[in-house]
């Protein structure tokens, strides 16, 4: 299982030393590896070199790797997993707002993982067969994701991908409450956001 993340979520080292990390969140994804029949768990917190540059490089090289022949990619972000699960579409949305998503290094793991599963807040969701394939036809943030999943073949597509991306947009994220994506708040932003979104994700 390779574990898709962003550091400032508390997934990466914190106020561990190097390699270290919180055992209680460990063993939370040992837990998970084990549910999807998991022998081990690639996490780039403990599997990459921090100190020694020659074997960092290494591994950053190969990384992608890992999330390419992973039984499962598992996406932590911290502000999926506040979310309770409502519906697809809902998901979809929320999915593209994210700050995992908004970043290039996760954005090609995701694009490289065979099959990926999203936590939220009270159940474990395959991207592919329980949100993509059951969301509404011409849903623009399932278009978004598709297009991210399927169109990276080969280094055009990889620049045009991380390009508009950034390391950290946490700044952009406001706090939400369960109401605004449950409410019909949520159906009227999405509806009068939805060029927007078109457009910063194109």
């Amino acid at each position: 299982m390779a574990i898709s993340h962003v550091w400032s979520d508390g997934t990466g080292n914190g106020a561990w030393t190097s390699g270290k990390v919180n055992e209680c969140l460990y063993s939370y994804f040992r837990k998970i590896a084990e549910q999807f029949q998991c022998e081990g768990i690639w996490w780039d917190t403990v599997c990459i070199p921090q100190q020694d540059r020659i074997l960092r490089s290494k591994a950053l090289n190969v990384m992608q790797a890992n999330y390419e022949y992973a039984r499962i990619t598992l996406v932590h972000d911290c502000f999926l997993r506040k979310l309770s699960w409502a519906d697809p579409g809902t998901a979809c949305f929320a999915i593209i707002m994210s700050p995992w998503f908004s970043r290039g290094w996760t954005a090609l793991e995701l694009a490289k993982s065979r099959k990926v599963k999203i936590i939220f807040k009270d159940s474990i969701k395959d991207l592919d067969e329980v949100i993509l394939k059951k969301v509404e036809d011409g849903n623009i943030a399932a278009k978004a994701i598709n297009n991210l999943r399927k169109l990276i073949t080969g280094i055009e597509e990889l620049l045009a991908t991380l390009g508009p991306r950034h390391t950290s947009l946490s700044s952009k994220i406001r706090p939400t409450s369960q109401d605004f994506w449950r409410g019909s708040k949520y159906r009227r932003i999405y509806r009068t956001l939805s060029n927007e979104i078109y457009i910063k994700v194109y």
